[in-house]
């Protein structure tokens, strides 16, 4: 689908029959371009295509979407909807123009040869019966026939017809010559619709994309605005809606009323949680940041032994039991936070936790000023024993709150937001994206093995360096943290010794493992070694990865999961 989503002031026909090939398995590998303008049009200034649907092996079909509710013809011209004023051209003629304007262009750039155009008009509204000798009548789709059946079994039947019209008035070769190739359709596909981006330089079009990205994040500014005077705020959101944004300016804000405040401002992740510290050290003293890991090791002066660093025993039960008992013992000062900040609270909703959080905050949860951010759907990939949201609030909300939600996508372009929906199986997915189109959708990639991994992953970091990105600006994600595609590409040549893992400030191509990544963002992600699609964990990760990009998204998946890919298009 070019582009990937269909903007949301399109007609209601045309959104209707963008949703129906995106979804038709049975039109898997077709190439469809919505709203072509047309410069040169045979009869207009300027014209418009709704639709030009490429078919391998069949032809390229031109459709001209109708919406309305009411069509009538008489010796005025066409009627459509309440419009006052008649068109005379009609659906028709309109479609066929659109056509022959298109196949001009093509045949002047020599891409016509042997290919069937065909044009067709779509009536989404109303059911359509009238026969005419200005069209043939399997050139129609009304209201009726695109819901009697998929509609790649409709455009096929229509392209099929015309194919044998054509052979019937001595054009063989449209019968039994040559069939359309895909290479030359998508050909034909960038001819009409080049993707490019001019702007005068890299370092302004920077400029532009992280403008355009403020200026989003800012729309979401109003959740913290209505729950000012709420003692409580537990904000709920998809990754990309500006949850942690929103918790550094709550506390940027509390600093601000109140100087002197002892603030608590805590998330799962350590990479995250160095991010969080950096943003806010500058604001004063009385603040305590960063990873909620790090801070109990900090505050019971514990040493992690080797053995338990990847053990979640002592993280989730041995640690937090030093933590209560040191907040516990007689004389002991607990209760000393004003106010307590969670992000990506879904991680840090364990049963020890809570009960920690509760020592920690002046009046505990139930009386105390606290705000939460979390994920509490998609994100929660690390707690096994998390408690859930609604026992969250029988057991710690007692007094007012404030429940919010944020649904609106202000960190990932239109294309990259459209394109994790679909792939990482969001229901529901953003209500909208409040970031501008660039027209750059995702590169995703279907490998057989490393090899050919490897070589898809070194073009992509050319493509994106030639666009102006800084490698610095780039980071590979995968599932695994040991045998990924970055490890190797980090002892090989071009790029050995100019790839390192991720660390805050990265001065070089770097990598990291999703897990370790969740909660921050980068200008460019490319994930690699996606390998199962199975579980609902799979698909989390898949989810946490897509989302971590800002202007560019490539997903390598190992052709074993093909099947899936292409399920996840019709779900």
């Amino acid at each position: 689908m070019f582009p990937s989503f269909c903007p949301m002031d399109s007609p209601a026909g045309e959104f209707e029959i963008f949703k129906m090939l995106a979804e038709d398995v049975g039109a898997f590998g077709w190439t469809v371009i919505h709203s072509l303008d047309i410069a040169d049009h045979v009869r207009a200034a300027q014209g418009e295509a709704d639709f030009v649907v490429l078919i391998p092996n069949e032809g390229v079909l031109v459709l001209e979407i109708k919406s309305h509710k009411r069509v009538k013809l008489d010796d005025r011209g066409w009627w459509l909807g309440n419009k006052t004023e008649p068109d005379r051209r009609g659906p028709f003629r309109q479609a066929s123009e659109a056509l022959h304007s298109i196949r001009d262009y093509l045949e002047a750039r020599d891409l016509t040869r042997n290919i069937m155009f065909v044009s067709a008009v779509v009536f989404t509204a109303v059911p359509f019966k009238v026969t005419s000798s200005e069209w043939h009548e399997w050139q129609v789709l009304d209201k009726e026939q695109i819901h009697a059946r998929p509609i790649s079994v409709s455009l096929l039947n229509i392209v099929r017809r015309a194919r044998d019209f054509f052979a019937s008035k001595n054009l063989a070769w449209m019968k039994h010559g040559e069939r359309v190739s895909e290479e030359k359709l998508l050909n034909i596909a960038h001819a009409l619709r080049p993707r490019f981006e001019i702007l005068s330089s890299p370092l302004e079009r920077r400029k532009n994309l992280e403008d355009g990205l403020k200026r989003s994040t800012d729309e979401q500014l109003r959740v913290i605005d209505d729950a000012d005077g709420n003692p409580r705020l537990l904000v709920s959101g998809l990754a990309g809606t500006g949850k942690t944004t929103l918790a550094i300016e709550i506390v940027r804000r509390e600093k601000t009323a109140c100087p002197s405040a002892v603030i608590g401002f805590f998330c799962f992740n350590q990479l995250l949680g160095r991010f969080i510290a950096n943003e806010c050290n500058p604001l004063g003293h009385g603040l305590r940041l960063g990873s909620f890991h790090s801070w109990m090791i900090e505050f019971t002066g514990a040493s992690v032994p080797s053995t338990k660093s990847l053990d979640s025993s002592f993280w989730n039960v041995e640690l937090p039991e030093l933590c209560i008992s040191r907040l516990t013992v007689p004389g002991a000062h607990s209760g000393f936070l004003d106010l307590l900040v969670l992000d990506e609270a879904q991680d840090l909703f364990i049963q020890p936790y809570l009960d920690i959080f509760d020592l920690l905050l002046k009046g505990g949860l139930k009386s105390g000023r606290w705000r939460f951010f979390g994920d509490f759907e998609r994100q929660d990939i690390f707690s096994k024993d998390a408690v859930p949201k609604d026992k969250f609030y029988n057991n710690y909300i007692d007094q007012r709150c404030a429940i919010q939600s944020l649904s609106q996508n202000c960190r990932n372009t239109a294309e990259i937001s459209s394109t994790l929906t679909i792939h990482a199986r969001l229901k529901p997915g953003y209500s909208k994206v409040l970031r501008e189109d660039t027209r750059h959708d995702p590169d995703i990639l279907l490998y057989n093995n490393q090899e050919e991994q490897l070589k898809s992953v070194l073009r992509l970091l050319d493509k994106y360096q030639s666009e102006g990105f800084k490698t610095s600006e780039i980071i590979l994600l995968s599932p695994k943290k040991c045998g990924c595609l970055a490890q190797i590409i980090a002892a090989n040549p071009p790029w050995k010794g100019q790839v390192s893992e991720y660390t805050f400030k990265p001065i070089s191509l770097s990598f990291s493992t999703i897990y370790s990544f969740k909660g921050l963002e980068a200008p460019v992600v490319i994930l690699t070694d996606i390998e199962s699609l199975e579980t609902n964990k799979d698909f989390d990760l898949l989810y946490v990865g897509m989302s971590r990009a800002l202007h560019r998204l490539a997903v390598l998946f190992h052709k074993k999961v093909a099947s899936e890919i292409k399920r996840s298009c019709i779900i």
